[in-house]
Formats: structure tokens, C-alpha cells, sequence
């Protein structure tokens, strides 16, 4: 019980913007919940935060073995991603796609890691179908994803395109928040705070 007190108070520490600060109490406490799935999940999207990649992706190495689901999924290609371990980052995300078939997020970060990567036809492609998949929850986040994505199909057949580009901005919700299911793309990451 001690235990999970002291990383509560990490993990709000680290909510209030002290990340770097509390990751030594993350690195004692994981003695102890090394085999928790949430704990090693939350430490290493916190290392994922402070841009320490490798270590995140160590970290998810032992988190997969407890807790592995879409979000996992996608901090792991995020890792790979920044590491320009492009394959596995695709690898990652076609698994959380999987996961979660009704998700978008997954399909929209697949598509940015083509485009990113030279490989338009295959972006071209996949946005074709995130046009078209169907909507089962209405959000904001969707709206600007399909918009970007049929901005993107145009962009590449040649119709005139906006130099603005798109009128709501993806990329505040590109970041995966941890405690998403697959029943909605901006729900709150409070799901996997320790008790």
C-alpha cells in the first residue's frame, strides 16, 4: 500500500509538469512493482515524455507481459518512430489498428509514418479509407482527422489544396492519451493513475 501512495504522488507530480524530477522515485518503485502492468506502462510513457526513447522502450519490454493493449501499442511505434525505427514503428501501429478496428488514431499515425517516410502511394491508400470508414462516436478529433486525410488524397491528385492546410489542427490530438478505449478517440488519461 505504501508503495502504490508513493506512486500516486509521482505520477501527480508528474501531471503537474515535473516529470524529470520524479523519475528516480519511478526507477526505485519499479523494485517493487516490476510486475505491475499499469506502473510499467505509466513509467514508461513517463520516460517517453522526457524523450528518453530507449529506456521507454525497455521499460515496455517487461509491460507487455502484464498489460499490452492499443495505447501500449501506439507509445511503442511513437518510440520507434523518434528512434527512425520506422519498420517497427509500422509494425506497432498496425497492431494497435487491430487492436481497436473502430479507433482512427492508429490509421492516421500509419498514414503520417508513410507520408513521412516517402511512401505516398501507401498514405494515399490508407487515407482513402479512413475517409470512408464509417463513424460509430462522433468527436472533434475524427472530424480533423478525416479532413486532414481527404487534404491529403487531394494534395497528392493534384486538386488545389489551401496552402493553410487543414482548419483544425490534428496534431493536438496525434499524442495517444493513456486510458483511451476503443469506444472513444479524446476520452481522459485518468483510467490508469495508480489508486
Amino acid at each position: 500500500m505504501k508503495v502504490e501512495i508513493r506512486w500516486n504522488t509521482a505520477a501527480k507530480q508528474s501531471l503537474m509538469g515535473r516529470t524529470g524530477e520524479v523519475l528516480p522515485e519511478y526507477d526505485k518503485l519499479y523494485k517493487y512493482l516490476g510486475k505491475n502492468g499499469l506502473f510499467l506502462y505509466n513509467h514508461a510513457a513517463e520516460l517517453h515524455e522526457v524523450r528518453e526513447y530507449a529506456k521507454s522502450l525497455s521499460v515496455f519490454e517487461q509491460c507487455v507481459r502484464y498489460y499490452n493493449d492499443m495505447d501500449v501499442q501506439m507509445l511503442l511505434a511513437d518510440n520507434y518512430k523518434e528512434l527512425c525505427q520506422y519498420d517497427e514503428a509500422e509494425k506497432h501501429l498496425k497492431l494497435a489498428a487491430s487492436m481497436c478496428p473502430g479507433r482512427f488514431m492508429p490509421l492516421y499515425q500509419l498514414t503520417e509514418l508513410y507520408t513521412a517516410t516517402g511512401r505516398t502511394d501507401e498514405a494515399r491508400t490508407l487515407a482513402r479509407q479512413i475517409v470512408n470508414k464509417k463513424v460509430k462516436i462522433p468527436s472533434a478529433t475524427i472530424h480533423a482527422i478525416k479532413q486532414k486525410m481527404q487534404e491529403l488524397i487531394d494534395r497528392e491528385e493534384g486538386i488545389n489544396v489551401p496552402a493553410s492546410g487543414s482548419r483544425m489542427d490534428v496534431e493536438s490530438f496525434n499524442k495517444t492519451q493513456p486510458g483511451q478505449d476503443c469506444l472513444s478517440e479524446s476520452r481522459t488519461p485518468k483510467d490508469l493513475l495508480p489508486p
